[in-house]
């Protein structure tokens, strides 16, 4: 949800990542919409209150004009991968007690297939953001 600028297209991208990690949540782990859209609030909440308090950071980064693909590539591994990391971490420990049934590994397994799908869906969401100037 940081990764968008304006409120609601955060709300926006919040909805997207929910359905797309309770559908393979609720398959895999028998997880409902309730549980895994808690889990992110809680991951996003406590997420921006790690970064901005503890880290003193607002994840702003920004590249100039003409940058090379391999600058954004960098500048997007600097904000997507502790943010994916930690939101796994969180989020995990949260449905770890809803999902009883689960062995360990396929639990596991299945929140980081999760996190990977919407993460792509994330990224894809703010190129098309980028790209078309939304908002």
């Amino acid at each position: 949800m940081w990764l968008f600028p304006h409120p609601i297209m955060g709300l926006l991208a919040l909805v997207a990542v929910v359905v797309i990690e309770t559908v393979i949540l609720q398959r895999r782990l028998g997880l409902v919409a309730d549980q895994v859209f808690f889990a992110n609030a809680l991951s996003a909440i406590l997420g921006w209150l790690l970064c901005i308090v503890a880290l003193d950071t607002n994840l702003s980064f920004s590249l100039p004009r003409g940058a090379m693909p391999a600058d954004v590539l960098l500048l997007m591994a600097k904000v997507v991968v502790p943010c994916f990391i930690l939101s796994v971490l969180l989020e995990g420990a949260y449905l770890r007690r809803r999902a009883k049934e689960a062995e360990r590994r396929a639990f596991w397994s299945a929140i980081i297939k999760a996190h990977f799908y919407s993460y792509l869906a994330l990224i894809g969401l703010e190129c098309v953001w980028i790209r078309f100037g939304i908002w």
